[in-house]
This record gives structure tokens, C-alpha cells and sequence, in this order.
């Protein structure tokens, strides 16, 4: 999500439809920002209390987000992931920008 800071206020974009990028940000900022050994034991992880969270018929689009970023992404430090997210943004995101 690009953030942009003007007079002390963050603008967040984010992009549900597709209007904005070419494919999910989310996947690819993952697979970007995570160390393979994490993704793998992250995907296990994610996988195992997803079934759960199913089983149980408690399953949410919110509580799936949060199950899969905590998955791969417990631990970072807040700054950690902004230099991530500055850097992904910087070098990936751009070539998923829509033209038109």
C-alpha cells in the first residue's frame, strides 16, 4: 500500500477491485519481504489454522487476513517492515500499476 505523509497525515491506498494494480500486492509483497524458510513453515502454519478457523464455521475474510499476516510476518519489527514496504514499493510495485 503506498503512504504518502504531508503536514503529520498518512494517506493509505489500498486496492480491492483491481482498479489500481494488474494482480494481489499482498502475495507478492509476501513472497517479497519473507525469507523462504518463513514462507514455508508460515504456509504450514496458515494452512493448519485456516482448516480450523473452517471447520469450526467461524471463518472470515478479516480473521484469514490476520491468520496469514501473522503467519508470515510475526516477529518483524515495525521498522523492518516499513523499510520493506518502502523498498517494495519502490522497486516492485511499480510494475503493477495499471497504465490505463
Amino acid at each position: 500500500m503506498p503512504e504518502s505523509r504531508a503536514a503529520g497525515k498518512i494517506l493509505v491506498l489500498t486496492d480491492f477491485d483491481g482498479t489500481i494494480t494488474l494482480g494481489d500486492t499482498l502475495s507478492m509483497y509476501l513472497l517479497f519481504a519473507v525469507p523462504v524458510h518463513r514462507l514455508l513453515t508460515g504456509l504450514i502454519s496458515a494452512v493448519f489454522r485456516l482448516g480450523i478457523l473452517w471447520s469450526g464455521r467461524q471463518y472470515t475474510t478479516e480473521k484469514a487476513k490476520e491468520i496469514v499476516l501473522s503467519a508470515f510476518l510475526r516477529g518483524e519489527t515495525e521498522k523492518a517492515m516499513r523499510q520493506k514496504g518502502d523498498q517494495f514499493c519502490r522497486t516492485k510495485l511499480p510494475g503493477m500499476l495499471r497504465s490505463d
